[in-house]
């Protein structure tokens, strides 16, 4: 994950006190996140990704589980 790198750098420089424990503890919704926010469908999806940076910016309680993404997608969750 050598863009969490910059991440995590462009957010410190913006001021942001964050580390990695966020990345780390929901790795698989992230790495998700990122696959759907950046794929060529017709209904390209960033309200995962948003989700994430919300709680970790603002404090937010959005619901990071993969299998809630999976379900809200319609798709069966997988291991």
């Amino acid at each position: 994950m050598y863009y969490l790198c910059f991440i995590l750098l462009y957010l410190r420089s913006l001021g942001f006190d964050i580390d990695n424990e966020p990345f780390q503890k929901h790795a698989k919704y992230f790495r998700d996140a990122l696959v759907l926010d950046n794929a060529k469908l017709v209904n390209k999806r960033s309200d995962f990704l948003t989700a994430f940076f919300e709680n970790l910016l603002l404090n937010d309680q959005n619901d990071l589980s993969s299998e809630r993404m999976y379900e809200e997608l319609g798709i069966p969750s997988y291991q």
